[in-house]
């Protein structure tokens, strides 16, 4: 039984893990969709 329940928090620590990675893309994302859209000269000469 101590054993699920260790399980759990492990699963538990996983989802934050993976909720903070999700938020920190998303943070990364929109920071470079600003700094495109910023600096056009940059979005002429550089093709992504």
């Amino acid at each position: 039984m101590s054993s699920l329940s260790q399980m759990h928090r492990q699963n538990n620590a996983l989802q934050q893990y993976f909720l903070l990675f999700n938020l920190s893309s998303q943070m990364i994302a929109l920071g470079f969709k600003d700094y495109k859209s910023n600096r056009p000269q940059i979005q002429k000469t550089e093709k992504f």
